[in-house]
């Protein structure tokens, strides 16, 4: 083992990448990279590793892409240092020799891709468009009412957040659940995410608030939904990418702990420095963040509620990060800086003197209300359950436990969501669950509520009384005031929307309570045609809205066991469990097992059984 072991992985693929474009380069010229190899070595001056770059480097600015468009001026740039330290590292002394040179070189690319003139046979290099809120409805929106598996509302979730946060791909993917807490306020108006910006590697706290007007583009409710669904614990909040560490090209080798360091620098003295592409790190069986939101995208771009609602064309992992930039920089009353900041751009030497004083969550609240759809210089709330009484607080935090049951109850601090927090995505999953009923009754997420109310025989009806007390909770009416003909008309309006929006949810509570009545109350066969009925409605809903065309996410084998022995109901006593995966999580766990020869205890009773049963889908 040695420091090259610890390079990023992003960075070992970008090396791999590079590489392997320089490969192309002398397939097209009809060079070996043997020959270049030899030609190198014998040059003391460094004179043929110049102009094999100077090639190299005309070669990438005039190449033209797949799309029909030249290069861009990062994948340009990063191409050619790549290729450069690459050589560099193989051949000190040579590199040594022209390093001044290469570096000017270097500038040289810089400066043309960045001014260079538009040429019609290489196309126009275009930035990914930028995704606007619209886009981020269409996206959830034809996510949930397309998702057929958990994994659906993981990619939701992450579009959301990257959207919110001005995120790049590679940050997601570090987002952990310790990270969130409520922000010690009087009015308790947001949740407070901690987290690490990749490129400069600084700490920063960003403010979520909730959206009060759309479910779809709420941050705090794409989060409710996809950890109320989450089936095992664990630190992150987006497990698809935490997969086996990956191993670099010197863990192939022997293992040299228990040589001395004479003996190591023996060995390391006597293989002669070679030409061999670098390969790629493997046994890392999770996709990088980028390349999975791009093949995400092209999914949903192909699916007939996004294309009905004209989602943006050409969107990328770029265009979240500028799309929320852009949309928070439109408001007049949003300072430039403020949105440079929530972003995590590098800021100049003299702006670095005032982080001290920008690195506030002042002006990044504010950013985070107009995101959000509130007025910058109002205050925002978040929905809690303090409006519930007593008695059916009680009932609620037993349905929270349930659906709750992979994020919290555990030992380890770090699997478990702030209780504060838990509370508030509690009750925006109740505060929403009528529109989410209303946008697909046999989603996942609907399927799984119904059958926790199940298993505590909580009625519908009840829930949606829950939801309607703490919508009026969490939208008081407004005060008194002098009030302008456009302003009326305007607050008319609004009144009229969320009378409207109450009068579909006493509607769908009034159908529940009749549907409830004729089932207690009609005889065999009315029940029969009613079945008959509903499996018409079901059928023709189905063959109105086709789902996804997309096979399941896999699933770790520890998170199978943890399943099988914690879901409440059991897998093999679930009604939403498809006969399927019934079959394969049973075979899973025998198989697992099979694995454990000293066999396992594990006690329903005990405080710590969850935690137990991980700990024994670990070790098998």
């Amino acid at each position: 083992m040695s420091v090259a072991s610890l390079v990023p992985t992003n960075s070992q693929r970008s090396r791999a990448t590079a590489v392997k474009y320089f490969e192309d380069f002398l397939a097209k010229k009809e060079v070996t990279l043997t020959e270049v190899h030899n030609r190198i070595s014998k040059d003391s001056t460094g004179k043929s590793l110049f102009v094999i770059l100077d090639k190299y480097g005309w070669f990438l600015v005039t190449k033209v892409g797949r799309q029909g468009v030249a290069l861009s001026k990062n994948t340009v740039l990063s191409y050619f240092g790549n290729v450069k330290n690459w050589l560099a590292d193989l051949y000190p002394q040579q590199s040594q020799c022209v390093a001044k040179k290469l570096q000017r070189m270097l500038s040289t690319l810089d400066r043309y891709c960045e001014k260079r003139p538009e040429q019609p046979e290489q196309g126009v290099t275009k930035p990914a468009p930028p995704c606007t809120k619209k886009d981020i409805k269409t996206i959830i929106s034809a996510l949930y009412m397309h998702a057929s598996a958990n994994s659906d509302y993981l990619d939701a979730a992450l579009v959301a957040l990257m959207w919110y946060l001005y995120g790049r791909g590679s940050e997601a993917e570090q987002l952990e659940k310790a990270q969130l807490g409520v922000y010690p306020d009087t009015n308790r108006g947001m949740i407070f995410l901690r987290f690490k910006r990749v490129k400069t590697a600084s700490q920063q706290g960003t403010s979520l608030i909730k959206d009060p007007n759309d479910p779809f583009t709420c941050p705090l409710h794409v989060l409710a939904v996809v950890l109320a669904l989450q089936p095992a614990p664990g630190t992150r909040i987006f497990p698809q990418f935490a997969a086996v560490p990956a191993l670099s090209a010197s863990d192939d080798q022997d293992d040299d702990g228990e040589l001395g360091l004479i003996a190591q620098l023996d060995r390391e003295l006597a293989e002669a420095p070679t030409c061999k592409t670098p390969q790629p790190c493997r046994a890392n069986s999770a996709p990088g963040a980028q390349a999975y939101i791009n093949r995400l995208l092209v999914t949903v771009s192909g699916l007939p509620a996004a294309k009905e609602s004209g989602l943006t064309k050409g969107l990328t992992s770029h265009s979240f990060r500028r799309g929320g930039a852009m949309h928070a920089n439109a408001d007049s009353r949003i300072s430039p800086n403020w949105v440079v900041e929530r972003g995590g751009w590098n800021m100049s030497r003299v702006s670095k003197a005032f982080s001290y004083m920008l690195n506030t969550t002042h002006e990044d609240q504010q950013v985070a209300r107009q995101l959000s759809g509130w007025n910058p210089q109002a205050g925002a709330r978040l929905p809690d359950l303090t409006a519930l009484d007593g008695v059916v607080g009680a009932r609620v935090e037993k349905l929270q436990d349930l659906l709750f049951a992979a994020v919290t109850g555990f030992p380890t601090v770090f699997w478990n969501l702030d209780p504060q927090v838990l509370e508030v995505l509690m009750a925006t999953l109740i505060l929403h669950f009528p529109e989410m009923e209303r946008h697909r009754l046999d989603s996942p997420s609907v399927r799984r509520i119904h059958e926790a109310l199940g298993v505590l025989n909580i009625q519908a009806s009840e829930l949606l009384a829950w939801s309607i007390t703490l919508r009026a909770a969490f939208n008081p009416p407004a005060e008194e005031k002098q009030e302008t003909v456009v302003e009326s008309s305007q607050n008319m309006i609004r009144v009229l929307e969320m009378l409207s929006q109450q009068l579909d949810e006493l509607l769908l509570r009034q159908t529940r309570v009749e549907e409830r009545l004729a089932v207690l109350g009609a005889n065999a066969e009315s029940i029969d045609k009613k079945a008959n009925t509903t499996e018409q409605q079901h059928e023709y809903v189905e063959q109105s809205q086709p789902k996804r065309a997309r096979k399941r996410a896999s699933k770790a084998l520890s998170t199978v066991w943890f399943e099988w022995f914690t879901a409440v109901p059991r897998m093999y006593e679930s009604t939403t469990v498809s006969k399927a995966i019934l079959h394969e999580s049973r075979h899973a766990v025998a198989f697992m097992m099979l694995c454990l020869p000293s066999g396992f205890k594990l006690d329903p009773a005990s405080p710590a059984y969850k935690a137990e049963v991980h700990a024994v889908g670990v070790e098998a």
